[in-house]
């Protein structure tokens, strides 16, 4: 099945996004931006669409081979980094810290592990991860991860050189990997904040408590959200994979599958499987989309039954933003999706 995005091709009960991209559009997307010739000559400008397409189809893939080398060459990699990223969802921030972010971190405790070992469990990962994001200066230092120590003394100098005089214009989690260049914008500055203090309070909890008792760290707080809308968890096809899932609750209904040698079937008129048909996602990306301006939303992607909201500053002073107007639209929105809307007007302010 083709999309306007790509291509779903499904073979052996699995789904595969097939992705095209033509490298020349690259090309194209700035010669336009940049304006007629000028003699033999043709203007290019770069705009976000081109970086964008560039970050997509040339550095991502090289950084995502990386990663994958690391798995390949530490097997307690892949368990840290899905812990890491399992942690930060349950605070309902990998959204905003962003999944490639949370790989590199990990990626960084493995290769520079001195003067200890690489981590031999997936806790002793993880606490380093958490003691990375508590004890590193990301003001004034960035992050360089030397995947296959091909960057060399002279190099990481330059590129420390280049982070102090570009300082204003990257982004507050600055990660250098040596295969490409990473533009990445998230997380901003509040939310790395917050992810830095969360993670002092894990390594504290961590010092003082058994390691069996860790369920307490992937329980969130919510008492700083100025709106909290509960969903139904029968809408919630990844209700299952939250920490407190209780099954005896939830009810699911499954659809019969297809067999490859089911005669009654045309094989030209079988059905593509469901693919990411998720209404609580749906939901909170048709937020994220239609809202932005006005709030700040945050969500547990593994089976996360509630949504936080943040009220955004407004720009102007004057303007008496109806924020019981704009809820009301969310209950609408969220029709047969929302479970309850918990308002606590006196954060407000």
């Amino acid at each position: 099945r083709a999309t306007t995005d790509c291509c779903y091709i499904e073979k052996n009960h699995y789904v595969y996004r097939l992705i095209i991209s033509y490298h020349k559009e690259i090309y194209l997307i700035e010669s336009d931006a940049g304006g007629k010739k000028d003699g033999l000559e043709r203007k290019i400008k770069q705009t976000n669409l081109s970086k964008k397409l560039r970050y997509n189809t040339e550095y991502l893939p090289k950084i995502n081979a990386a990663i994958y080398g690391i798995s390949q060459q530490f097997v307690h990699y892949q368990l840290v980094s899905r812990l890491f990223k399992r942690w930060l969802s349950s605070q309902l921030l990998l959204y905003h810290f962003d999944s490639i972010n949370a790989d590199l971190l990990c990626c960084y405790v493995f290769l520079h592990s001195a003067p200890f070992v690489p981590p031999k469990s997936m806790l002793t990962g993880f606490c380093r991860v958490l003691r990375l994001l508590r004890d590193h200066d990301w003001i004034n230092e960035p992050l360089i991860i030397n995947f296959n120590h091909e960057l060399t003394k002279e190099q990481i100098f330059e590129m420390q050189t280049q982070f102090k005089s570009e300082r204003s214009s990257l982004p507050a989690l600055c990660l250098m990997p040596s295969v490409a260049f990473h533009d990445n914008q998230k997380p901003n500055v509040p939310i790395l904040k917050r992810v830095i203090q969360l993670a002092k309070e894990a390594l504290n909890y961590l010092e003082t408590n058994n390691s069996d008792s860790m369920k307490f760290l992937f329980r969130p707080s919510l008492n700083s959200y100025d709106v909290l809308i509960m969903l139904n968890p029968l809408q919630c096809p990844r209700a299952y994979q939250a920490v407190d899932h209780v099954i005896s609750e939830i009810t699911y209904t499954t659809r019969k599958k297809l067999s490859d040698n089911d005669q009654s079937i045309d094989g030209n008129k079988q059905c593509l499987s469901i693919v990411d048909y998720d209404p609580a996602q749906l939901f909170v990306n048709e937020l994220r989309t239609s809202y932005n301006d006005q709030a700040e939303f945050f969500h547990d992607e593994f089976g996360g039954l509630v949504v936080g909201v943040l009220w955004k500053p407004s720009n102007h002073n004057h303007v008496n933003i109806d924020y019981v107007k704009i809820i009301d639209q969310w209950k609408l929105l969220g029709t047969g999706i929302v479970k309850e809307m918990r308002t606590f007007p006196e954060r407000w302010c």
